[in-house]
C-alpha cells in the first residue's frame, strides 16, 4: 500500500475534477474512478497536505454511480480538492 500526497487536480473543460496529480509522482494522474477504486479497496490512501493545518485524508462517499471523494478532516477543510 502507497501513501499518495496530492498536490494538483486535473480538470475538464466545465471545471469538473477528472484526475488528481502529484507532479513527479509515478503514479500521477490518476483518474477519479482509479482513485475511488484504489481507496476502497484499501490500495492506495490519497491525501492533501496544507502548510500549517496538516493533513488531510481522502475518504469515498455516496452509492453506486454517485461516488464522490471528500475529505475526512474537518468541515472547514471539507473542500480540499477544489482549492487545489
Amino acid at each position: 500500500m502507497a501513501d499518495r500526497r496530492v498536490s494538483k487536480t486535473v480538470r475538464d473543460d466545465h471545471g469538473n475534477i477528472t484526475a488528481l496529480a502529484s507532479p513527479g509522482a509515478p503514479w500521477s494522474p490518476r483518474r477519479i474512478a482509479n482513485v475511488i477504486a484504489d481507496i476502497d479497496s484499501g490500495e492506495h490512501t490519497y491525501y492533501v497536505y496544507w502548510a500549517g493545518v496538516g493533513r488531510s485524508d481522502l475518504g469515498v462517499a455516496g452509492e453506486s454511480s454517485a461516488r464522490s471523494l471528500n475529505t475526512t478532516r474537518d468541515t472547514a477543510h471539507s473542500q480540499a480538492l477544489d482549492a487545489l
